[in-house]
């Protein structure tokens, strides 16, 4: 994850929503290790922010995030889960609100969480990129999704992140139209 972030620029035209299985003690301290090296802005998600072009927000543990309509922040209690946060709710959610605009990565993990997410997301005609399975320190996750056959982009992390920016740049868009959650 900080290799990727730590290649993509401040202006890149999108906002990430990440979601990692780690200790909801943990959440913060994450945050304030990949916006230490990061160009993007990365902090943990707060009820009734705005989602701004340029940032990384992470999804607390205790918490589901939805974003509205008009692009703010609204955090609900987890549903009862064995992986918290849920990346299936993430990208579903993501989905559902960007539609073909939206898109996922997925890095490396286990556990088959996101595999519901990855098919919202291809039936929204959204794109599915992963982390490169032998760059991986768990791949089952980025397999599942290879198996899955929703996976329309496969590289290391920094080449992921030269692949998005040349992808947003491309489509020309904004926060509104582009968002891409990642776990």
């Amino acid at each position: 994850m900080k290799a990727f972030l730590n290649e993509l620029p401040a202006e890149l035209p999108a906002a990430f929503v990440l979601a990692q299985h780690i200790g909801a003690s943990f959440v913060p301290l994450l945050a304030e290790q990949l916006n230490r090296t990061s160009a993007l802005t990365v902090k943990v998600a707060e009820q009734g922010e705005l989602l701004r072009e340029g940032e990384v927000v992470l999804v607390p543990v205790e918490h589901e995030v939805v974003i509205t309509a008009e692009g703010y922040i609204s955090l609900r209690p987890a549903r009862e889960s064995l992986h918290l946060p849920s990346i299936d709710h993430v990208m579903e959610m993501a989905a559902g609100r960007y539609g073909k605009q939206g898109g996922a990565i997925i890095f490396s993990g286990m556990g088959g969480d996101a595999m519901a997410g990855c098919a919202a997301m291809a039936e929204a005609g959204a794109p599915v990129w992963v982390q490169q399975a032998e760059s991986c320190v768990v791949s089952t996750m980025v397999d599942g999704a290879k198996l899955a056959g929703v996976v329309s982009c496969e590289a290391d992390a920094e080449q992921l992140a030269d692949h998005i920016t040349a992808y947003l740049e491309g489509q020309g868009g904004d926060v509104e139209n582009n968002a891409i959650g990642t776990e």
